[in-house]
C-alpha cells in the first residue's frame, strides 16, 4: 500500500478539470439511516463485495466523528446519491478515506469533485486545525491514484502487506472465511509452504521472541518509532519507497508469498516527514500513539516494544544517544473493523526482528495480515 500526502500545504478547493459532461451533483453531509441503501449500492462491487464502508458508516459518523460527504444528482424521481468520501482529523493531519463513486457515474469528474469538497469543508468542520492531509491506497487502484495525486502529489512511502494476496486468498477460501473463523489446527503460517519453518529456523528471531514487552506509555512508543524510522536505510529514490534492496530481491525472483518475502520487501520510511515518524506502524491506516485509537490499543495490551542493548546501537553513536534506550521494533496487534481481519503492524530494525514479530502475531491469532513499514 502507498501513503500519499500533501506536505506541506493548507486545505483548499480544487476544481475538476476533466469530465465528459457537466457535473450536476450537489454535495451534502451523509445521513446514515437515509443514505445506507445508496452507499450499499455504490460499494457493491468494491473489494469483491466486502467493502468496509457500508458496514462502518454508523461507527465512522458517530464514534470516530468523521466528516462524511455524499454527492447526489437530481432526477425527476428525486435525488440519487452517486458518490461518498470521508475524512478524519488526527492531530493536525486530515486523513481522507472511503472515496467511492457509483460505477455508472464514473469518468464524469465526480471523484475529483468529492475530493475538492472534503478538502474545503474539512477546514471549517475541524476548526481550521488541519494543516496537511494524507491517505492510503494500493498501487493497483490506478483510478483512485489519479484522483489522489491530483490533490496529494507526494508519495511518502510504501508498506508491504504480507502474505501475498494469492496465498491469503487460498488460505481464506480453504477455511471458508469470513463465515468460518480460523482455528489453531489450520493457521495462516501453517498453510504457506515453508513459512513457519523459515521463521522458526531463525535462531536470532527465536531469542528475541520472549523479549517483546507490552508498551504502557504512548510517548515512549513515539520515541521508539522515531528512532527506528530515522535509522532505516535511505531509499534509492527518496520519497518513492523504492529501495535498492527491494529491487535486487525482485530481480532475483524473490517471492513475497513466503516468510522470507516479509524481510526481502522491507521498505524504508526514513523519508517520512518528522511529524509522522512517531506514528504507530501503518497498517493500511495511520494513527499517532496518543490518539484515542492509539491509547485504546496500548490500554488493551496490543502495542509491543522490543528494546535492545546498548551494543545494538548504531556505530558511531554519540554519548548522549548511547545513554538513551535502543529500540529494535514496535508491533501493534489489533482487529481491523474495516478489514475484518486481525492485523500486525510492524516497524523493525532488521529481518530477524520482523521474523520474531510474525511469530508473536502467530501465537496471538491463527489468521492475521501483517503490514511491514
Amino acid at each position: 500500500s502507498t501513503m500519499q500526502q500533501a506536505w506541506p500545504g493548507g486545505i483548499g478547493v480544487t476544481t475538476c478539470k476533466t469530465m465528459t459532461r457537466p457535473v450536476v451533483h450537489t454535495i451534502r453531509r451523509l445521513e446514515v439511516q437515509k443514505d445506507q441503501a445508496a452507499i450499499d449500492r455504490i460499494c457493491d462491487g468494491v473489494y469483491g463485495g466486502g467493502d468496509y464502508m457500508p458496514r462502518c458508516l454508523a461507527h465512522l459518523a458517530h464514534e470516530r466523528q468523521a466528516l462524511l460527504l455524499v454527492a447526489e444528482r437530481p432526477t425527476d424521481s428525486g435525488a440519487v446519491v452517486e458518490g461518498v468520501v470521508g475524512a478524519e482529523l488526527r492531530d493536525d493531519m486530515l486523513f481522507v478515506f472511503g472515496l467511492r463513486v457509483l460505477e455508472s457515474a464514473k469518468k464524469q469528474g465526480l471523484g475529483r469533485l468529492l475530493m475538492a469538497a472534503v478538502c474545503s469543508r474539512a477546514h471549517a468542520h475541524f476548526g481550521g486545525r488541519a494543516t496537511h492531509m494524507a491517505t492510503v491506497t494500493v498501487p493497483i487502484n490506478t483510478a483512485a491514484l489519479k484522483i489522489i495525486t491530483h490533490h496529494m502529489p507526494h508519495e511518502l512511502g510504501r508498506i508491504d502487506i504480507w502474505p501475498a494476496s494469492d496465498a491469503l486468498a487460498a488460505y481464506e477460501e480453504a477455511i471458508g472465511w469470513p463465515q468460518n473463523q480460523a482455528t489453531r489446527q489450520h493457521t495462516l503460517l501453517g498453510s504457506i509452504l515453508g513459512a513457519l519453518e523459515v521463521l522458526q529456523s531463525d535462531s536470532h528471531a527465536a531469542a528475541l521472541l520472549p523479549q517483546w514487552e507490552r508498551a504502557t506509555d504512548a510517548s515512549e512508543v513515539a520515541r521508539a518509532l522515531v528512532q527506528l524510522r530515522s535509522q532505516q536505510p535511505s531509499c534509492s529514490q527518496a520519497g518513492t519507497g523504492t529501495c535498492a534492496q527491494q529491487q535486487e530481491a525482485e530481480q532475483a525472483g524473490a517471492s513475497s508469498s513466503g516468510a522470507q518475502g516479509a524481510e526481502q520487501h522491507h521498505h524504508a520510511q526514513a523519508s517520512l516527514p518528522a511529524a509522522l515518524r512517531g506514528w504507530l506502524p501503518f497498517f493500511y491506516d495511520m494513527f499517532p500513539p496518543g490518539s484515542k485509537w492509539g491509547l485504546q490499543q496500548i490500554g488493551e495490551g496490543g502495542v509491543y516494544l522490543l528494546r535492545g542493548k546498548q551494543a545494538d546501537a548504531q556505530p558511531g553513536a554519540s554519548s548522549s544517544s548511547e545513554a538513551s534506550p535502543v529500540y529494535q521494533g514496535v508491533l501493534v496487534l489489533s482487529k481491523s473493523m474495516e478489514g475484518r481481519r486481525h492485523t500486525a503492524g510492524i516497524t523493525a530494525r532488521d529481518g530477524s526482528v520482523i521474523h520474531s514479530a510474525l511469530l508473536l502475531a502467530h501465537s496471538w491469532q491463527p489468521h492475521f495480515l501483517a503490514f511491514i513499514d
